[in-house]
C-alpha cells in the first residue's frame, strides 16, 4: 500500500504528516473541528438520475433520519475524453464516503471529442450538477450549505476549476474540493509535452488529451484558452478549501500543485499538499488517499 510522504505542507509553513486531522489557521481565521460523519455499512445506490446535462449515481449509507449529510459531488478521471461513473475505481471511491457518512453523487458529463471541445462544457456541467444537489437536497436528505467536489486526474483539474468558478459567481456554494493529481496550469502542460524531443506513448496521449480539451487537437492552441481552463489562473477571494493531492514522481509536475497553492494562499484561502510517493497518479492512490481526504472533508463541510 502506498502511504503518503511524511510531509505535507499545510499553509505553506507548517509540515506535518498526512494522515493527521488538523485544525488549520488561515489569515489569523482558526477553523473548527467537526466530529467524523456517523458510520454506517449499508449503501443505497439510486443509479442513472438525469441532472440535465448527463446522469449520476447516488450513494447514501444508513437512514435517512438525524442530522441532514453533507453532500460529495464525484468527479471521474479520464483525461477529459473517456471515462465513466460505472468504472470499479469510482464506485469504490463513493462507497467509501457513504460509508464515511456523505451523501456522493458520482456524475457523468459530457466527453470532449475532435469535433465537441470539453472546456468549458465539462466545467459548467459540474455547475449544473451542484445546482442539482442543492435543489434536490430535501429528496436526497442532504445540508445545502455543506457540498463538495472530489476529483481524480483530469477530474480533478475540472473539481478545482468548478469550485473555483462556482464560488465566484455565488460565494460558499462549495466548500471544500479534494484533487488528485490535477493539472492547474494548462499552458505549462502544452509546452511542456510538445517540447519533449523523444516523447512516450502515455505523454503522446496525455499531448492529444489535453489538445482536444480545448478544442486544438488540429489547429493551433491559444494561451488565453489554455489559462481559461487553468485553476491557477482563476483563484479569487471566494475559493472554497483546497485539499491538493500530487504524486512526486507522476506525470502531473508537483510543482503545478505548489504554484496552485501559492496562489490560493496569496487570495487568502485555505490551501493545503499532499505529496504521495512514487509515480501513482489520481484515484490509483485512493486507498492511501482515503484518511487524508475524508479528514479534510470532516474538517471543511
Amino acid at each position: 500500500m502506498i502511504t503518503p510522504v511524511a510531509l505535507r505542507a499545510r499553509l505553506g509553513t507548517s509540515i506535518l504528516t498526512a494522515a493527521l486531522v488538523l485544525t488549520m489557521t488561515a489569515l489569523g481565521v482558526v477553523t473548527a473541528e467537526r466530529s467524523a460523519p456517523a458510520q454506517a455499512a449499508t449503501v443505497t445506490i439510486t443509479r442513472d438520475v438525469s441532472y440535465g446535462p448527463s446522469k449520476l449515481d447516488v450513494y447514501f449509507s444508513g437512514a435517512k433520519k438525524g442530522a441532514l449529510r453533507a453532500a460529495v459531488v464525484l468527479i471521474h478521471g479520464g483525461g477529459w475524453t473517456q471515462g465513466d461513473k460505472s468504472q470499479s475505481r469510482y464506485t469504490t471511491t463513493a462507497q467509501d464516503l457513504a460509508i464515511a457518512g456523505y451523501a456522493v453523487f458520482s456524475i457523468n458529463y459530457p466527453l470532449a471529442t475532435g469535433s465537441a471541445p470539453g472546456f468549458p462544457v465539462q466545467v459548467q456541467a459540474i455547475s449544473k450538477a451542484v445546482a442539482w444537489v442543492k435543489r434536490q437536497s430535501a429528496t436526497y436528505y442532504v445540508d445545502p450549505n455543506r457540498v463538495g467536489l472530489l476529483g481524480g486526474s483530469s477530474g480533478g483539474n475540472l473539481a478545482y476549476e468548478a469550485g473555483l468558478l462556482i464560488n465566484n459567481g455565488a460565494p460558499g456554494s462549495v466548500k471544500a474540493v479534494v484533487g488528485l493529481s490535477g493539472p492547474t496550469q494548462l499552458w505549462d502542460t502544452l509546452t511542456g509535452l510538445q517540447g519533449q524531443t523523444e516523447p512516450s506513448q502515455s505523454s503522446m496521449i496525455s499531448l492529444h488529451n489535453v489538445q482536444t480539451y480545448l478544442g486544438c487537437a488540429s489547429t493551433p492552441c491559444s494561451q488565453t484558452t489554455a489559462d481559461a481552463a487553468s485553476p491557477y489562473s482563476n483563484v479569487n477571494p471566494n475559493c472554497p478549501a483546497f485539499d491538493i493531492f500530487n504524486g512526486d514522481s507522476e506525470n502531473v509536475p508537483l510543482e503545478q500543485a505548489y504554484n496552485f497553492q501559492t496562489a490560493l494562499l496569496a487570495a487568502g484561502c485555505t490551501a493545503e499538499v499532499v505529496v504521495m510517493p512514487g509515480s501513482a497518479h489520481g484515484f490509483d492512490y485512493w486507498t492511501a488517499a482515503k484518511p487524508t481526504a475524508i479528514d479534510f472533508f470532516t474538517q471543511h463541510l
